[in-house]
């Protein structure tokens, strides 16, 4: 996995399925809300931000240089994937895609089944 390399989503989570983006923590970074990220959309690895003694985050150089906002930790990503596929090892990226943002917004695993 690449660190500042524009990638799409639909490839990560490929990484993710095949346990190739288990190297080092990380962040995902995209354009505006994470939301409305689709398979197509570009997203970037990153550092995770840095947190004061006053909880106050400073994002990685990269990140504010882009404007990029901060969509997912890798170990939601990493969880929500495990997860689908337990419950369908066919599970198709979109429906990964869907349970990413399900998990971010309600803390909870989607049901697939």
């Amino acid at each position: 996995m690449k660190y500042k390399t524009p990638t799409s989503v639909a490839s990560l989570i490929g990484l993710i399925r095949r346990n190739e983006d288990r190297s080092e923590p990380y962040c995902i970074y995209g354009e505006g809300d994470s939301a409305e990220a689709t398979l197509s959309s570009i997203c970037f690895i990153e550092h995770h931000p840095e947190v004061t003694d006053d909880y106050e985050e400073i994002y990685p150089q990269f990140v504010n240089d882009n404007n990029l906002e901060l969509w997912f930790k890798e170990e939601l990503v990493q969880d929500v994937v495990a997860n689908a596929l337990h419950q369908d090892p066919n599970v198709s990226d979109a429906t990964i895609l869907e349970a990413i943002k399900h998990y971010d917004e309600m803390d909870s695993f989607m049901n697939l089944t």
